[in-house]
């Protein structure tokens, strides 16, 4: 049987009192102290005497669901410049906690949470007829899709010239990808942005990470706030994350006035959060900069390392590109996270066949009988453009909808009419199986492998090893030349 996704990731947490150093039982600033947070949220002196576990990513509530660990949030000390607490976490917030993990790697209690939104300004244009939606504060254009939270009954057509805190993630351009949106009254009065340097002119005025509608301009005050303490214009460096607070400039200027500017790393000291080397810790976010030749890709601006040890989930290592969301478990060795699992977010589908019909203007298409969405983020390498007939391959992920949408559409040349769907089982009979919608015809001709590229010893043996659920089984890619005439080749992909 399959491995559940989620409890094949958690049970190598089991060991994790094994694997994480001292200094991760220590927490807090270099010399394992509390510190009160610069941002309001206080901080005591560490009380774990368990083997810590480090998370970041977009939660969900109940307690904190983060990373596939159920954690107890009724004692965890919160940092957040809005003073909220753990009864006001909420659904696609962006945190980064520290807390210990139970021995069945589902469940954990949260020792602190840090509550990390990405903007906070006034919502200018608003986009709902874009693919994918989209708004803009203060020039920076922010996407939205159906996993979106807007808060306290907020609509995408009615946030429009209001203030606004946005959580999310950045992608592969450093667009923000929202996770959470809520409209909001009251302090902090002031706009917020956080994110990279992208480059330095002075020590007042630099570049920040603005994805798609381009780098944001900051200048600094003539006396900037710093926080926390140690924090100072000598972090202005490329590379270096960094939250600053002032005011955006109008219209799509994509500029913005700092009066004050707050040092991440030394933030996250501060609250307790900041994982040191040596430690666990799960990490989620979009793939950036992939080098498949050196087995590394960055996620947020840390650098991943993977090898053939490396477990891989929802999908294959082939799956693997810029712009796809991935959570990744594994251990900190210096500033390098070495992954164990590579967990896709968002269920891996790949389909080849030919286009049957294309949609107006190009933003959909039908290949094996399948509609695929095509938006503004799909990258499409067929040099001739799409057309009814043309063979092609289309990587993507299902929305929660069902669409299927592409991220990638490459050009398959010499498929020689070959066909094939990755996706997980739906239904099963004694000679067929059912994957995304198409039903197909398994034969003691066909070829059965595992994983691994080992045989099964028959047809019997192949679908005994495979789980249908209506709500999605077993992952496995079908090939044949075409389809229709029967499947040549069956393989589980995990």
């Amino acid at each position: 049987m399959t491995p559940h996704p989620i409890r094949g990731l958690r049970a190598a947490c089991v060991a994790v009192a094994t694997l994480a150093s001292v200094a991760a039982c220590g927490g807090g600033g270099a010399d394992g102290t509390g510190a009160q947070s610069s941002t309001g949220g206080i901080v005591s002196a560490p009380t774990a005497t368990g083997p810590q576990a480090y998370s970041a990513g977009v939660m969900t509530k109940g307690s904190v669901i983060l990373n596939g660990v159920r954690y107890d949030d009724s004692a965890a000390q919160i940092a957040d410049d809005r003073n909220r607490s753990a009864a006001q976490l909420a659904n696609g917030m962006r945190v980064k906690l520290r807390g210990r993990i139970s021995d069945d790697g589902v469940s954990g209690t949260a020792d602190r949470v840090s509550i990390e939104p990405e903007l906070r300004g006034t919502v200018g244009t608003v986009e709902p007829a874009a693919l994918p939606p989209a708004f803009t504060v203060g020039g920076v254009r922010v996407l939205v899709d159906d996993t979106t939270v807007f808060a306290d009954g907020a609509t995408l057509a009615g946030i429009a010239g209001r203030r606004v805190e946005v959580h999310g993630l950045r992608d592969a351009a450093g667009t923000l990808r929202a996770s959470r949106v809520e409209v909001f009254t009251g302090a902090p009065s002031t706009d917020s942005l956080r994110g990279r340097i992208l480059s330095v002119a002075s020590t007042s005025a630099f570049t920040m990470t603005g994805g798609a509608s381009g780098a944001v301009a900051v200048t600094l005050s003539a006396t900037p706030v710093f926080t926390p303490t140690g924090c100072s214009v000598s972090v202005l460096a490329v590379g270096a994350e960094v939250e600053v607070h002032g005011s955006f400039g109008t219209g799509a200027a994509n500029t913005f006035a700092a009066t004050g500017l707050e040092c991440e790393d030394l933030f996250d000291d501060s609250t307790g959060v900041r994982a040191p080397s040596g430690s666990r810790i799960e990490y989620e976010g979009y793939v950036a900069g992939l080098n498949t030749a050196g087995s590394t890709f960055t996620v947020n601006g840390r650098t991943v390392s993977w090898s053939t040890a490396t477990q891989i989930r929802n999908g294959t290592l082939a799956d693997l590109a810029n712009g796809v969301r991935v959570e990744v478990d594994g251990t900190l060795s210096g500033t390098t996270l070495v992954a164990r699992e590579i967990s896709f977010k968002q269920e891996r589908i790949l389909v080849q066949g030919t286009i049957q019909s294309l949609g107006a203007g190009g933003t959909s298409l039908v290949v094996l009988g399948r509609t695929v969405q095509v938006t503004s983020l799909t990258s499409t390498d067929v040099d001739s453009g799409l057309a009814v007939g043309r063979a092609v391959q289309v990587r993507g992920a299902l929305s929660t909808a069902g669409t299927l949408v592409a991220e990638e559409i490459r050009d398959p040349s010499g498929s020689n009419g070959r066909e094939f769907v990755q996706a997980r089982v739906t239904a099963k009979t004694a000679t067929t199986i059912t994957l995304l919608g198409l039903t197909v015809t398994l034969s003691p001709g066909t070829q059965y492998r595992r994983s691994d590229d080992s045989a099964f010893a028959s047809q019997q043996a192949f679908l005994d090893a495979v789980t249908a659920s209506p709500t999605g089984g077993t992952l496995v890619k079908v090939r044949g030349t075409p389809l229709s005439s029967g499947v040549e080749e069956a393989e589980i992909e995990q």
